[in-house]
């Protein structure tokens, strides 16, 4: 047997590496062992320091005095408490500098003054809240937003900052230093400050006032040639419609443009607004904006009629535009007096609705559509089909079908034979076969003047599943049976072959789909599928599971799978579904099985809790093991591991037997209180499962709870 050679002889360069891959803490230890070693621990690049009262009484100076080729710092807070922010405070205080640090995160704006002694700073990040102390402002003789926005920008690449009592200590209109500027128009004889090398800025935690002067006191006096990336977040600040005249001027080349939490304010219509945006954009993203609504949107379905229009505007005044996110915006409807200003723009609204390809609009530039968190159920889908180059569309609070409560309560009164019905699911299939990533959340009625919840579910009772039972229906279609599988011909007849739309989709979440046969037929044969979340799948009943539980839908390609069941029969559907949609998965790495259960106060007794205990039990790990032998992430909620279950984790009694010991690195699992695993099977879990790094036992019911 050949003798290993020593430790000594590993080069430098690679025990670097070695020891980046352990924490700080026993680094500083690894240094003790030799020279070399502590040579190498000082090679590192990337350093991340909690502050901790130790820390601020060593210093930073003294800390990174034996890191000499450090390019990437982080300076984290360890909790919210006055003693643990005052040591992130005093810590910071002490930094220095660093010659060759390109890439700094602080949770304190207290490093300002030592990274004037960074020649190499290519990235800045500070973040802070409204508790971060703040007492080192005053004792600066120099502006901290001056120095930021003046002198450390104009050498950064990246800057992103969010310190909301930095700008409530020094202002905007204070940045050049030598003028007291007022929020008037800009002199026409001042000089521009061109700042040419900053290509990302990321700026939060504005309240009005310093928005205002963000704008006028600042970007109206400076150009930004190359930076292609702004995103601002604000405290619900106001923004005039004005002011994004100045952002077009300053940002020139400005392709990213993402706004949060803000209130675009003094516009009568959204026209206005949408005027004076950058024509450069490529991408937009609107999260929590409240913005003028279009004209003509007031009265009945204005939510859906504003972001409709929004959407259909967006693309066709900014012709680069690609990717488009708006999400939980509100629309405002500005009135003057007690009459609605835009009651005389329908014509206008109209135009913006049936304006299609031949006003040389090319929708099919448009690759990313989001359309989400609105409050209101969109009721007609088909102005999406215009879209056809899309890859990813994300939207919420749609019905099944595409003409929506309306087209299904009318349905409900006439012969099934004289309907024809296109379901959402179709109708995308035969619009947006580009698309690669898609997100569907259905939603039931929420209007009261529609019949509300419960016309939806005698819809889904009395006509779609009698009508997918029916013997020719090729609405809700079902997959063959896997070979060698017999099922009854009374439950199950196989209706068509497997779905061609959707060539490219590699990523899929639908939320709250109308039946587990609608999923089936929607996931049948997807081998490129990677990534599949399903939520709210409806187990009120097992009979729906109980016509499918043999067949193999043939998702060879999964990586992540997220599974939530949530109904009476939660975990008995949960097992079932398990089994059909890990059948040929041999590549998954991740996988959460979620069962819920609708509250009932019979269930919180003693007695009701140990009765709906559905456990997973040694066979089905014991098949899952088998089909999915990599799996790296493993999290179960509302079902529980029998004992047997837990040993077929651990290889069996004896740990002769297959399992994920060579790959699962995070494990959960509900801890059950009336019965708890014993110590041996925990330590033998434990010492079996040596790449662990991550094992919750969740409570499953408070123990002594009745």
């Amino acid at each position: 047997m050949t003798t290993p050679p020593p430790i000594d002889t590993i080069p430098v360069e690679l025990l670097c590496q070695i020891l980046q891959c352990i924490s700080t803490e026993e680094r500083s230890r690894s240094a003790r062992v030799s020279r070399r070693w502590a040579n190498a621990v000082g090679d590192a690049r990337e350093l991340v320091i909690r502050c901790t009262p130790l820390t601020a009484a060593v210093g930073l100076a003294r800390i990174l005095k034996g890191f000499g080729r450090l390019e990437r710092l982080e300076l984290l807070q360890t909790g919210p408490t006055e003693p643990e922010l005052t040591s992130l405070d005093l810590t910071c205080r002490t930094f220095p500098g660093h010659p060759t640090l390109r890439d700094i995160t602080s949770h304190s704006s207290a490093i300002l003054q030592g990274l004037a002694s960074c020649p190499s700073l290519k990235s800045l990040t500070i973040t802070e809240d409204y508790k971060t102390p703040v007492s080192h402002l005053l004792e600066y003789r120099f502006n901290a937003v001056r120095f930021i926005f003046r002198d450390l920008a104009a050498r950064l690449e990246r800057l992103e900052v969010k310190t909301p009592l930095v700008w409530a200590v020094d202002r905007f209109t204070e940045w050049r230093g030598d003028l007291e500027m007022g929020l008037g128009d800009q002199d026409a004889g001042e000089d521009i400050l061109v700042i040419e090398g900053l290509k990302s800025l990321t700026i939060g935690s504005l309240h009005t006032e310093s928005a205002s002067e963000f704008f006028v006191g600042y970007l109206s006096h400076v150009r930004f040639p190359n930076l292609t990336q702004l995103a601002m977040s604000t405290d619900e600040a106001f923004i005039p419609a004005r002011h994004f005249t100045i952002l077009s001027s300053a940002f020139p080349a400005l392709k990213v443009l993402d706004l949060h939490q803000c209130v675009i304010d003094e516009a009568r219509d959204l026209e206005t607004v949408i005027a004076k945006l950058p024509l450069s954009l490529t991408t937009l993203r609107l999260h929590g904006v409240d913005v003028p609504a279009p004209r003509g949107s007031n009265g009945g379905g204005a939510v859906e009629r504003s972001a409709r229009r929004i959407v259909m505007m967006l693309v066709r005044r900014l012709e680069y535009l690609m990717e488009l996110e708006i999400m939980h915006c509100r629309f405002k409807v500005v009135l003057t007096g007690s009459i609605d200003v835009y009651s005389a723009g329908l014509e206008t609204a109209d135009r913006v609705d049936n304006f299609d390809d031949e006003d040389g609009v090319d929708f099919g530039r448009l690759k990313k559509l989001v359309l989400m968190g609105f409050g209101k159920a969109f009721r007609d889908m088909t102005f999406l089909g215009k879209f056809w180059g899309l890859t990813t569309l994300r939207i919420d609070d749609v019905f099944h079908d595409v003409g929506g409560i309306t087209a299904e309560s009318k349905r409900l009164s006439w012969p099934r034979k004289s309907e024809a019905t296109t379901s959402v699911w179709q109708f995308l299939g035969s619009r947006l076969q580009k698309l690669e990533e898609i997100e569907v959340r259905f939603t039931a009625a929420s209007s009261a003047e529609e019949g509300g919840v419960d016309q939806v579910l005698d819809y889904v009772n009395n006509y779609i599943l009698p009508h997918e039972r029916s013997e020719g229906s090729s609405r809700l279609w079902r997959p063959p049976p896997s070979h060698g599988k017999a099922v009854s011909v009374d439950i199950v007849k196989p209706l068509r072959l497997a779905d061609p739309a959707f060539a490219n989709l590699t990523s899929l979440s639908l939320y709250n789909p109308v039946t587990i046969s609608f999923l089936f037929s929607v996931l049948y044969n997807r081998h490129q599928l990677k990534n599949l979340k399903l939520s709210y799948i409806p187990a009120e009943t097992t009979f729906d599971i109980e016509a499918h539980k043999h067949y193999a839908l043939h998702l060879s390609g999964l990586k992540t799978l997220h599974v939530h069941v949530h109904g009476k029969e939660a975990p008995t559907v949960a097992k079932s579904l398990l089994r059909v949609l890990t059948e040929d998965a041999r590549g998954l790495t991740f996988l959460r099985v979620v069962a819920t259960k609708p509250f009932n106060p019979m269930e919180m007794s003693e007695e009701g809790r140990s009765s709906a205990a559905v456990p997973l039990d040694e066979e089905v790990i014991d098949g899952l093991i088998k089909r999915c032998s990599g799996i790296k992430t493993l999290k179960i909620n509302g079902l529980s591991l029998s004992v047997g279950a837990f040993w077929r984790l651990c290889g069996g009694r004896y740990g002769n037997l297959v399992s994920w010991k060579g790959s699962l690195t995070q494990f959960e699992v509900p801890y059950q209180a009336t019965s708890p695993y014993n110590i041996r099977l925990l330590k033998a879990f434990l010492s079996h499962h040596r790449l662990l790094k991550i094992f919750n036992l969740c409570m499953d019911t408070p123990p002594g709870s009745s």
